[in-house]
């Protein structure tokens, strides 16, 4: 093979190295969300309206639960859940200040998000599986968790 050639197939073959993960931006600088399409429902809890603002629509999409306004006909929000978890249900506050969304699969959480802004307010662990279901009491003092194993807090 003559120098040339051995010079073209170098070229040619040459590995980029990899960025490494730690060299990465976080997250939200890397995708911003702008709309979603399509929803992840699998039952009756993963939609709830705003008991407060009937046109607002809360439901659950993968990781991401998005808060959609049906006069508009817009996403107003997207909020996203710890990441790669799936959001299974999802569930407002009597005022419709706070939502709760419950996850799907081993080790779920239970995540409450402020629907103006948002923003995490907490996230409870704690449960080895599914949670299918999860309702915050009237005052805000209590939620009540319904999954599939037994842990009680």
């Amino acid at each position: 093979m003559s120098s040339q050639a051995s010079a073209t197939a170098q070229a040619r073959h040459r590995w980029i190295p990899a960025v490494g993960a730690a060299a990465l931006p976080p997250a939200p600088q890397r995708l911003q969300l702008s709309r979603v399409l399509g929803h992840s429902a699998s039952g009756s809890q993963s939609a709830a309206y705003n008991p407060v603002q009937s046109s607002q629509l809360a439901y659950v999409a993968g990781s991401v639960l998005v808060l959609y306004d049906q006069r508009a006909d817009e996403q107003k929000r997207l909020m996203v859940g710890r990441r790669g978890r799936e959001l299974a249900a999802v569930s407002w506050s009597a005022e419709g200040e706070w939502i709760v969304a419950a996850e799907r699969g081993n080790n779920a959480a239970v995540i409450i998000f402020n629907a103006a802004t948002g923003a995490k307010i907490a996230t409870i662990v704690g449960h080895t599986g599914s949670v299918t279901t999860a309702k915050m009491s009237p005052l805000k003092d209590f939620i009540a968790v319904v999954s599939d194993e037994q842990t009680r807090q």
